[in-house]
Order: structure tokens, then sequence, then C-alpha cells
């Protein structure tokens, strides 16, 4: 049966096609097994592509072969029930898995990884590959855009919406209020909240504001605006606003 032909069974009957990767010189060597209901010549293509970061054996192995200037080749071993893929998956990774280059038994592509959580080594080795990398320019480039932008207001409402009510675990608490930072930066929000409640003035309503806030809400001007003409008495929007 042809690669075509079983494909067209595979498109057509919702079947699955487990297939082998081998050498091109040595095409009776296999060496990876593996599923898919793709075409297998994009199938070989997706190998190569996530084979250029070479960080695992598999990957190192299919570089070697596109550095030479060839490609693995991509057999069809067998056509199943998409229900049974699983088992025949592992079935044939059992029966050659001494020269395979497959780390897991298969049957596990699709595992839900909910909850998964990488061990303390792990995380050790991903910083200190991170560590004095400086992003690409054009990343750059594209952050600064970002910023240039701002947030959209249904992204700061579905923010606004995640974050209300969520309460600081105790531990993440106590790790806050230990930051060197941290009494600066309650300083500041208690000057900032003390500027915010000084009563404003309204020279034409002849009337008394509790707050900023509440003088913001009732007159249609931002805060920063009401705060910076009750400084400078200049009226605004034919308001003439002061502090008391």
């Amino acid at each position: 049966m042809s690669k075509t032909h079983i494909e067209e069974c595979v498109k057509k009957d919702g079947k699955c096609i487990i297939y082998a990767l081998s050498h091109p010189d040595k095409p009776d060597q296999l060496r990876y097994i593996g599923r898919t209901v793709q075409n297998l010549h994009k199938r070989l293509f997706g190998h190569i592509n996530d084979a250029k970061p070479r960080n695992s054996k598999r990957k190192q192995w299919i570089m070697s072969i596109v550095d030479s200037g060839k490609r693995p080749r991509i057999w069809p071993i067998e056509v199943c029930d998409i229900s049974k893929w699983e088992d025949r998956e592992r079935y044939w990774i059992a029966l050659f898995k001494p020269i395979l280059l497959n780390v897991k038994p298969g049957g596990d592509h699709y595992q839900d990884q909910t909850g998964f959580k990488h061990s303390e080594e792990t995380k050790r080795k991903y910083s200190e590959s991170r560590k004095g990398r400086t992003p690409h320019i054009n990343n750059r480039l594209k952050t600064i855009e970002r910023n240039k932008l701002g947030l959209s207001t249904e992204i700061r409402a579905k923010i606004s919406k995640t974050l209300t009510g969520r309460k600081l675990t105790k531990d993440a608490n106590e790790k806050r209020q230990a930051h060197p930072n941290y009494q600066s930066v309650v300083e500041k929000f208690k000057q900032s909240n003390e500027a915010r409640k000084k009563k404003v003035r309204c020279l034409e309503l002849d009337r008394e504001f509790e707050s900023l806030k509440s003088a913001s809400s009732f007159l249609g001007i931002s805060e920063a605006g009401i705060s910076r003409n009750a400084k400078s008495g200049r009226p605004i929007k034919g308001y003439t606003l002061s502090f008391i």
C-alpha cells in the first residue's frame, strides 16, 4: 500500500498512522516511532523544525542528518483506528525499544499536564541559562510599541475582574513585606491617598466635595485636572476650584 493511499484512508475513515523514522542510508534501522493523522511529508518537516534546538538525543540525531544535506526517512508501519492508537504505538515502541530514541513508552501525547511542577534542579538550570541574555532588538521594539499603546479597556476590565476580592496568602504577604522597598512604596501609597482625600470647593456651584474622587465624579473632570487647576487657580471647564 502506497503512502498516498494510506493517507487517503486516514483522511477518509478517521484512521491513525503509526510511523517510524530511520536514517536515509540505513532504512532498516528504525530510530523513532510516533503516530500522526497528518500527511507524512508534513509530519517529517514538523520533526525537522522541532529539532532545531537540539535539546534531546532525537533532535540531535535528526539535525545531524539534516546537516549532512539529507533528511530522515519516514515510514508508515501500521494504520489503526484512532481509538486504538495508544495501544498500537506502545506495542511498536516496546518491540523496537533497544534501538529507538523514544524517551517515553508511547500513548501519552495528550496526558493532562494540569498541576505539573518542575523540579528545583530544573528551575535552577533554566534560571542559569537565562542569566545575562539580552532580548533581541525586534522583541524590545515590539515591547516598546505595546507599552506606548497601553492596555485596552477590555484587558483592563479582565485584569480588574480577576484581581477583585483576591487576597495574598500568608507566605506571599510576608515575602512582600520583607522586600527592601516595601516601606517606601507603602509611604508613597499613603501620601497619594491623603492627597486624594483633600476637600475641594467649587466657587460657581458654592459646593464642597469631600475628596478629589467625589469632585471628579460629579463634575466630569479627571482627578489630575482638578488637582492641577485647584493649585493654579485657573478655571477648568467653567469651574473655579480650590483645595480647602
